[in-house]
Order: structure tokens, then C-alpha cells, then sequence
């Protein structure tokens, strides 16, 4: 985080776009008025009676609050504490260690597709919960869409500015600096865990496809072996049928023969 630290002052109020009546410091007054009282302690109770409270203004206080900046995003921080950014998530088994175990498995088909059936739900089961505490930091959605108005709005504080007092922040710039390095070790474990996956995906895609391109080579392979074997045979049948054929033909021809130089003395006879 930068050294140089800008001190702004954010209004009370953001006006509405079709309001003409000027927003006084009367007014202003009277709202947070409003508000204590409200809150005051009006006495009563019938044992133990509590005094009445009063309201007494003594000046004009300045909510501390920190705004950073972090991988393209505005992080905005509670000064008094009155608020953390709390994120539960399930943790996902080790990636770098299924890495591993593809690509030691992806020198044989047998061991990548015992591989693949040990494996099948490995992601699939969450290796428990991780809780991220990021103290101070304000994650509440209506809240930093209001506090953006109000930025637009924001005025610098000048050295010598009296007209109200900042309240000491809890949240100092060293908390704020260990804040964001914790969000950057998140971010780039994230990444890296993420860059790991798709290696994995990437590694089983090709190993997937180099295998299937193997086995279909051999199908092919068998197929023509056994196209080439059926070959042969259909010519050995093909000259026994052929071989046969004429010896059909032979013995045909021989009983025709046989049968007219019997029939020839029989047509003579009967002339």
C-alpha cells in the first residue's frame, strides 16, 4: 500500500437529483438529533429507576473508515471494527497430487484407467471447510453502493480543518496492509489451484485421446489381419469350389455319354 495517504471528508447526506432545498447544517443537527433520541434513556422502571439521560452536543465527530485499493477493486475498511468480512468455502482435495498420479498413470492403458476408476470421485468429496476473516472489512452490498455516492462527494481535508474532529481509528495502515496481502495469498492460491485443474483437464484430455487413437489403430490393425486371413481362405475356397466344379462337370459329361452309348442300342432295337 502507498505511503502517501489522502485524508477526505464525506458529507452527511447525498441530496437526491430533483432536490432543490439545500441540505443545512441545521438540518444535519436535527437529524442526528433524531437519531439520539431515539436512543436516550428516558428513566423509569418501578425497582430499580434509572435516571433520565440528556442530550448535550459538544461537536462534530468524523467516522473513521479506510479505503484501499486491490487488484482493480476499492476495499473499504470500518475504522472502529464494528465490522469483518467472514468467508466460509469447502476445500477441494489437492490438486497437485491428482496431477501427479495422471501423469505417472498415463504410461499404460491398464494403469490410466485403473487411474481413472480410483479416482472417479476424488473431487467430488470436500477435503473439510476454510473460514477467511478479514477484520474490519465491510462486504455488505446496500452499504457500498451508498458509500460510492457518498465518495463522489468526498472532499480533501485540509491540515488546519476545525470543523469537525476524527475519531482515532482502531484499523491502522498496517492492518489494512496485512488485510490486502492476505486477500493477495488467497487470490493467487486460487489461481494457482485453478491453473492446476486445467492442467489436469488439459493432461487427461490428451492422454484420453492418445490411447483412444492407440486402441483404434489396433481395431484397425486386427481388422485387416483378419480381412487379409479371410482373403486367403475365400481363394482356397474359391479353387475347391472351382476345382470341384470341374470335376463335376467331368463326371457329368462321363454319365451323359455313358447314358447314350447305353440308349443308342435300345433306339436301334426298337427300329
Amino acid at each position: 500500500m502507498s505511503q502517501r495517504i489522502a485524508k477526505l471528508m464525506l458529507p452527511f447526506s447525498v441530496l437526491a437529483e430533483n432536490r432543490k432545498e439545500p441540505f443545512t447544517l441545521d438540518m444535519e443537527k436535527a437529524a442526528i438529533y433524531c437519531f439520539a433520541e431515539a436512543e436516550r434513556e428516558k428513566g423509569g422502571g418501578l425497582i430499580l429507576r434509572k435516571k433520565e439521560e440528556k442530550t448535550v452536543f459538544l461537536t462534530k465527530f468524523c467516522y473513521p473508515f479506510w479505503l484501499a485499493p486491490w487488484n482493480m477493486l476499492s476495499l473499504i475498511f470500518d475504522g472502529l471494527k464494528q465490522s469483518a468480512y467472514i468467508a466460509t468455502y469447502k476445500a477441494l482435495p489437492d490438486a497437485r497430487v491428482f496431477l501427479e498420479k495422471a501423469h505417472m498413470s498415463a504410461k499404460s492403458f491398464e494403469t490410466y484407467t485403473a487411474f481413472l476408476s480410483d479416482n472417479l470421485n476424488y473431487f467430488q468429496v470436500p477435503s473439510g471447510e476454510r473460514k477467511v476473516s478479514i477484520e474490519g472489512l465491510i462486504s455488505e452490498t446496500t452499504f457500498l453502493g451508498e458509500f460510492s455516492e457518498y465518495l463522489s462527494k468526498a472532499k480533501q481535508m485540509e491540515p488546519a480543518f476545525s470543523e469537525a474532529v476524527p475519531l482515532n481509528p482502531l484499523v491502522d495502515e498496517s492492518l489494512v496492509s496485512t488485510a490486502i496481502e492476505e486477500l493477495e495469498r488467497l487470490r493467487k492460491d486460487f489461481e494457482a489451484e485453478v491453473a492446476t485443474l486445467n492442467e489436469s483437464i488439459k493432461l487427461l484430455n490428451k492422454t484420453t485421446r492418445g490411447f483412444t487413437k492407440e486402441i483404434r489403430g489396433k481395431i484397425r490393425a486386427v481388422k485387416a489381419e483378419f480381412e487379409e486371413v479371410i482373403r486367403k481362405e475365400e481363394e482356397i475356397a474359391v479353387q475347391k469350389i472351382s476345382r470341384i466344379n470341374e470335376e463335376y462337370d467331368k463326371q457329368r459329361a462321363k454319365l451323359i455319354k455313358d447314358f447314350k452309348k447305353q440308349l443308342l442300342p435300345l433306339q436301334k432295337e426298337k427300329v
